[in-house]
């Protein structure tokens, strides 16, 4: 099957799941973990994780999205130095 043939049914599959998806940890933003769990569909080689399913994907992308830090909608986040 052609790559993006894949990729788009990869996509859709993950789509299903996160339809019907009750995040298992709390704080989890469900259009977050859709944004997430999109781009790594679209930027690795679906040939490396097609032992792994798409519930399996989720489950998993939202252990990552745990760790990330996101900053509130409207929030800016500066650093400020001295130039040498």
């Amino acid at each position: 099957m052609a790559t993006q043939k894949l990729s788009n049914q990869r996509i859709h599959e993950v789509q299903q799941v996160l339809a019907s998806y009750v995040p298992k940890l709390p704080g989890t933003d469900v259009n977050l973990l859709a944004a997430l769990c999109k781009a790594v569909v679209t930027s690795v080689d679906l040939r490396d994780i097609r032992r792994v399913t798409s519930v399996q994907l989720v489950e998993q992308l939202e252990q990552v999205l745990s760790t990330l830090r996101t900053r509130p909608r409207g929030e800016v986040n500066t650093t400020v130095g001295v130039v040498p």
